[in-house]
């Protein structure tokens, strides 16, 4: 049985209603300016948005490139990646997206690209050095959190 959220309201909109608005506008915004910039290609790539106050995430659907988003396409999906709106299906990198959030709550947004720079490194083998050791320590940690979140959690709905 799946929660319904309850939310004052303002206006006579609920403040929920209010936020995955904004998020909606802000999500599209944000992958037209990824699509103009030549950091995704197609439809690869992702963008996510924790909703304030719940447990829930608007994420791209599968399929949509980001230049072309349009505020209705986004997915609601819980922590757990169940789409909870929307009609499309949602991303394939939603595991991923829902695990960063579960093990930080601190994190409000997720943008993940496949920049085709970036890709020809890893294609050539070619690691990318962060430069300053804080980067460095926090991808190893948070690889290591998330990683263990997902395999958690993916075993444990199997």
């Amino acid at each position: 049985m799946k929660s319904k959220i309850v939310a004052p309201t303002h206006n006579g909109v609920s403040m929920y209603e209010g936020s995955v608005h904004n998020l909606r506008g802000m999500l599209v915004r944000v992958g037209k300016q990824l699509y103009d910039h030549g950091l995704v290609v197609g439809t690869e790539g992702n963008i996510s948005a924790r909703i304030p106050e719940t447990d829930r995430v608007l994420i791209k659907p599968s399929g949509v490139p980001l230049g072309f988003l349009k505020a209705e396409d986004l997915i609601v999906v819980d922590l757990d990646g169940n789409r909870v709106e929307g009609e499309l299906a949602p991303s394939i990198e939603t595991p991923l997206h829902t695990a960063i959030y579960r093990v930080r709550s601190d994190v409000q947004g997720v943008v993940h690209t496949h920049a085709p720079f970036s890709t020809a490194f890893g294609i050539a083998g070619t690691e990318i050095i962060p430069l300053q050791v804080e980067m460095f320590l926090y991808i190893l940690f948070l690889k290591r959190e998330v990683l263990k979140s997902w395999q958690k959690h993916a075993f444990s709905n199997a």
